[in-house]
């Protein structure tokens, strides 16, 4: 083991042979190959043993055929973050983007990029050397965005259609950006206005997906996970991205970004080697078009062309059609939260619903065209279902309602959101589709427990309701707290006044048992339409008195 490392073995690797310095870093990535931490390991000893590598590394002639090697213990011992600091000297950092081919394209300037040649698993070993060293040291983050790797990345993109840039290059360049563009986001800004990143980004992304179609095959997992990556950096890049520097070149970017998204999401799944990688990249877009420009959502649309003599797939096409446009990408992203949906055993319900209701709740608020078929997907017109409770059954508006009771208050919030959105933020329909004691906590924060309904501009006045004749049969019949047909039993029918009486003083005993353990908190609705806190459970009574001289009052007129 590395602890086993002695001062003579180490003059051996400074002073040696090629052939014996090969031997004893062979011997030791063998025996650490899955060694994380060095805790027994002196930092004098890791200091000459570091020392010892990059002497051969900087003798670029006399020691070519150990320089993988050399790479190989250092990627080692970059994992264990004790001691990091003696791989993290701004030397070492500036020796390992030299290796990694990072420092010769930082130089290049201009669309004609000159290709480095060079041994292709020394600069893939630099890179994962660079990948971790940044995942794990600031001082390795704060260097490398000022020594010329993110330059030399962007760079290198441009070479990205050369098939001497292999797959693995590509890939960890993507990775070293995005853990750069992750932990220090003080770079982001510059990437975009300064180094035109969205559009290098959005070119990758062209590139490896159309390599699929031309050459007729389906994208395979290696050219999944490269845009996985670039997807992520993408993410980074546009989050929190200030509205002011956004100019005519950043949104016509950003837009033509959405337009590449929109073919990702709606290409064909045969495109697809891997089913969970393609799903995994899905998220990674969703993730993403949180971040895009509320008028960026219409670029996912696309028209629907003439319509000619009618086919066998016409009625298909009209299940992705709304108001003359394709809504397909739409229709992906609602399947793709259906699955998050219905798949709440496993997994993180916060981390996994969160962003995809994020996007819904963005996209439906902002375009009329998707709220109308987001509408027509998630709450179709109701019928027979309102003979059950809506959280009963596995369609979108039952998943969907199932949550709004989930203690995971993020996700409940998010659901109830989409919905009053879907339901143009009407009360009544809103309880039409959920019931008033599933939508009652929405209407607490928004102060709409009393019924009274916020006309918004934000929505036509065109009405997306179309009852159906089951549901008109059976609406007078529907418990509006609950959301389902009950037929109505009073529930003090047959008992004398003494035992009503006793009942009702039962309730009023349990009540104030609860106050006063400050299990519950009786309230009332304020002016404001939010609960508003009483002391005393006869306050209700208080409450009720002056309703009911109102409705006296206004029923006169």
């Amino acid at each position: 083991m590395m602890g086993s490392i002695e001062v003579d073995t180490i003059s051996v690797i400074s002073s040696g042979t090629d052939a014996q310095v090969k031997e004893i870093l062979t011997d030791f990535c063998n025996k650490n190959a899955t060694v994380f931490k060095f805790s027994q390991l002196e930092r004098q000893i890791k200091v000459g043993f570091v020392d010892a590598i990059f002497s051969k590394l900087n003798d670029v002639e006399s020691f070519k055929d150990c320089h993988t090697s050399c790479l190989q213990c250092l990627r080692i011992l970059s994992r264990d973050k004790k001691d990091l600091d003696v791989l993290t000297t701004h030397k070492i950092l500036e020796i390992l983007v030299k290796l990694s081919g990072l420092e010769h394209y930082a130089k290049q300037s201009g669309e004609v990029i000159t290709i480095q040649e060079g041994n292709v698993a020394v600069i893939i070993e630099s890179q994962k050397c660079l990948s971790n060293l940044i995942y794990n040291s600031p001082q390795a983050v704060q260097t490398c965005s000022e020594n010329g790797a993110v330059n030399g990345i962007l760079q290198r993109i441009k070479t990205y259609k050369d098939p001497q840039i292999v797959h693995d290059i590509k890939f960890f360049d993507m990775r070293i950006l995005f853990l750069l563009t992750a932990l220090n986001p003080q770079i982001r800004l510059e990437i975009v206005e300064q180094n035109h990143g969205l559009t290098s980004l959005t070119e990758v992304l062209q590139v490896t997906y159309h390599g699929s179609i031309d050459n007729s095959r389906p994208l395979t997992p290696l050219e999944l996970d490269l845009m996985s990556e670039v997807l992520k950096i993408l993410f980074n890049l546009t989050l929190g991205l200030p509205s002011n520097i956004i100019d005519e070149e950043v949104e016509a970017n950003i837009i033509k970004l959405v337009g590449v998204l929109r073919d990702l999401l709606v290409c064909d799944k045969d495109q697809m080697m891997n089913k969970e990688r393609h799903y995994e990249l899905q998220s990674h877009v969703a993730n993403l078009l949180i971040n895009v420009p509320p008028q960026a959502f219409e670029e996912l649309l696309t028209p629907v062309g003439v319509v000619g003599e009618q086919t066998e797939d016409t009625a298909e096409e009209k299940k992705t059609e709304c108001d003359g446009r394709n809504m397909e990408s739409i229709l992906v992203l609602l399947d793709f939260l259906y699955r998050r949906l219905e798949d709440k055993s496993g997994g993180n319900l916060r981390e996994s619903l969160t962003p995809i209701l994020q996007l819904f709740c963005v996209a439906c608020r902002s375009n009329r065209r998707i709220r109308k078929f987001s509408r027509r997907t998630v709450l179709p017109p109701l019928g027979k279902d309102v003979e059950r409770l809506p959280h009963e059954g596995d369609s979108f508006r039952n998943c969907l309602c199932q949550l709004l009771t989930s203690p995971a208050t993020d996700v409940k919030d998010l659901c109830a959101e989409f919905i009053f959105i879907l339901c143009k933020e009407n009360v009544n329909k809103m309880i039409k589709y959920t019931g008033y004691g599933n939508a009652a906590g929405l209407f607490a924060n928004r102060g709409l427990l009393a019924g009274a309904h916020k006309k918004s501009t934000e929505y036509s006045s065109s009405s997306d309701d179309s009852d159906t004749e089951e549901y008109k049969d059976l609406e007078n019949k529907i418990n509006p707290v609950t959301g389902r047909v009950e037929d109505y039993l009073p529930p003090m029918e047959g008992m004398t006044d003494d035992q009503k009486e006793y009942e009702a003083m039962k309730l009023v005993e349990a009540i104030d048992k609860l106050q006063r353990h400050g299990i519950i908190q009786p309230s009332t609705i304020g002016e404001d339409g939010k609960p508003k806190p009483i002391e005393s459970v006869l306050q209700l009574i208080d409450s009720i008195q002056p309703n009911q001289n109102e409705e006296g009052a206004n029923s006169d007129d």
